[in-house]
């Protein structure tokens, strides 16, 4: 059993420290009490141990400055170590108001995920 209120059985998996970002009224009003962890987007997602974070729900957050490749390699990881649910928001598209900030990605088959738009 997973539990879904007051913060437990979801994580935040940023590729940079945005204190700014993170307290945000837009950002920090929805995701309040829930852990963070940072990736350095220099690093490889493959290289780090994600099994801490099978069977929860993960929020990845991510700026325009992350290349595309970076954030479906980590996504590829995160399902690897069988995460229940997986949405991904860009930080600068929610600030500025754009279409598609948020997605949610859905495993099809091992090695392949179908990105699709997200209300949040």
């Amino acid at each position: 059993m997973v539990p879904k209120h007051l913060g437990l059985g979801h994580i935040i998996i940023t590729l940079e420290w945005h204190p700014r970002y993170l307290r945000s009224s837009t950002t920090y009003r929805n995701h309040a009490g829930w852990p963070y962890v940072v990736m350095p987007p220099e690093e490889n997602p493959a290289d780090f141990d994600w099994s801490f974070c099978a069977g929860l729900d993960i929020c990845v957050i991510h700026t325009d400055s992350h290349s595309t490749d970076l954030i479906q390699e980590l996504a590829k990881e995160l399902f690897n170590a069988d995460i229940a649910n997986l949405k991904v928001m860009n930080i600068n598209a929610i600030h500025d108001r754009r279409d598609g900030a948020w997605l949610h990605v859905n495993p099809l088959f091992k090695g392949h995920l179908a990105w699709r738009a997200s209300d949040a």
